[in-house]
């Protein structure tokens, strides 16, 4: 006979508490899942019925007669728009007795396009409560799970490459902004360096180059022949430009070996200046869309001048931008850390806004904090050697994207070393541009092939400029044509 222990006592009264709750969990277990199973809706017998596809008249479905989703006419039209472009591709889900289960808005679009017939599946096999939860579901469901943004960027880059009308996926332009933004500093600009005082030039006054969408004119900014050329009756939403500011580049603008602007670079006295802004300001603004903006950078001595002539003109004023750098410039009493960017409207249309108190993705304020020239690894460094006066193109790509959609045509009159060009083809708006100077016209081309990889053609001869470039320099060494930039006339 084995006398128990009080050891093994311990060791069974261990395995029985051990045994019972595992019982215990068990029967929490089958709890668990009785509470899920009842939860969960019985599969149907039909999982896979048999659906009718017929054509029915829009006008002849009904609406449900409680609508869960909210819609507006924006919708509609967005709608409508994509199957003005792909075609009425997916049909609407409707009962046996014509009410629309699923697709209420695309009924709205058909009726919109004035179609008279559209494909609609017949659910005849569920009940009323079941086409609820159908209507509820379709509606839910489609909302779950996120975007995948890096593959959403490649699609839409892809569909953008294709020259599809991305406009009819649904997405609003501030978005497909967003998704192709590049957070990233970007590569290094490796070009060429600005042009040296003796340097002669490729362009001459009165070319006009196309690069794509984009076009640059060599001319002078107050010419509104030039003007009228280079727009060739588009109007444009946008005037971005880094005007000349009447002080002279070396000493007060940087210390480098800089050529002087060809104009208003220290030489005008304050009646000229004045003039002088007006001039541009008027002759751009005749080219600018009703509420569109004009924004040019000045600094603290110009700013005045500039305002005054822009009251001239009758442009209002809507804003006043300050670029704050990180690092400080040139200056005397004070160094110079920022520079300043007014803001005017044309007429009483309302402008565009891609910010809208940031309800659209985006927060911006009026103070803009970008390294400047001055900042060691900065892309407005980087550009310095093409330009005195260089801004940040990642700033001027957000300005872009602040007060314009893809697509929409940017004027920059004063255009310098390219950089709204090149900020404009980065976010797919379109750049027209004038330049007063030959040298700088090369500068700008040849940054654009250096950075994006693509020539310039001659718009007269259909040229590309590295062929442009052999046949001046061939008619100068036989004495026919010198390539020195020509003397600018003074029209100040």
């Amino acid at each position: 006979m084995v006398r128990r222990t009080k050891s093994s006592g311990g060791s069974a009264g261990a395995l029985q508490g051990a045994l019972l709750a595992k019982d215990a969990g068990r029967r929490d277990a089958l709890k668990r899942l009785s509470k899920s199973s009842a939860a969960k809706p019985r599969p149907r017998n039909d999982l896979l019925p048999r659906l009718r596809l017929v054509e029915r008249d829009p006008a002849s479905l009904s609406t449900p007669t409680r609508n869960v989703r909210k819609s507006d006419p924006a919708h509609v039209r967005e709608v409508a728009n994509s199957i003005t472009a792909l075609g009425f591709t997916i049909p609407v889900l409707i009962d046996d007795a014509g009410a629309i289960v699923d697709g209420a808005i695309r009924v709205a679009a058909a009726k919109e396009l004035g179609l008279s017939s559209i494909p609609c599946v017949v659910a005849d096999h569920l009940t009323l409560s079941e086409r609820k939860l159908l209507r509820l579901a379709v509606n839910r469901l489609q909302e779950k799970g996120g975007w995948d943004l890096h593959e959403l960027r490649l699609e839409v880059e892809e569909l953008i490459l294709d020259e599809a009308p991305i406009e009819v996926s649904g997405f609003e332009s501030f978005e497909i902004d967003a998704i192709l933004t590049d957070l990233s500093l970007g590569a290094v600009e490796e070009g060429p360096l600005a042009p040296a005082a003796d340097a002669r030039s490729v362009a001459r006054l009165g070319d006009v180059f196309v690069l794509g969408p984009h076009r640059v004119i060599c001319g002078d900014a107050r010419d509104k022949a030039t003007l009228s050329r280079l727009m060739a009756g588009d109007r444009a939403r946008f005037i971005f430009t880094d005007q000349p500011y009447n002080v002279r580049i070396a000493g007060h603008v940087t210390s480098g070996d800089h050529r002087e602007f060809s104009m208003a670079s220290g030489e005008m006295t304050d009646t000229q200046f004045r003039e002088f802004n007006k001039g541009w300001i008027e002759a751009s603004v005749e080219h600018l869309c009703e509420g569109g903006v004009l924004g040019t950078f000045i600094d603290w001595r110009g700013l005045g001048s500039v305002t005054a002539a822009a009251e001239d003109v009758g442009v209002s004023q809507l804003n006043l931008i300050v670029w704050a750098k990180t690092n400080a410039g040139m200056g005397s009493l004070y160094r110079s850390q920022h520079e300043l960017l007014p803001l005017f409207k044309k007429g009483v249309a309302p402008h565009k806004n891609n910010i809208d108190l940031g309800r659209k993705g985006r927060w911006r304020s009026n103070l803009w904090t970008f390294p400047g020239a001055s900042t060691v690894g900065s892309d407005a460094q980087r550009g310095l050697q093409h330009h005195p006066t260089v801004k940040p193109v990642a700033m001027l790509e957000e300005a872009l994207r602040d007060l314009t959609d893809r697509g929409e045509i940017v004027l920059d009159p004063f255009l310098g070393s390219g950089s709204t060009l090149i900020a404009a083809e980065k976010t797919g708006r379109i750049c027209l541009g004038i330049e007063i100077d030959p040298l700088y016209v090369d500068v700008i081309l040849r940054r654009f092939a250096s950075v994006i990889g693509r020539q310039a053609v001659l718009e007269e001869t259909g040229e590309a400029f590295s062929a442009v470039e052999e046949r001046r320099a061939c008619e100068t060494i036989e004495g026919r044509e010198p390539l020195n930039a020509p003397a600018l006339a003074d029209k100040t």
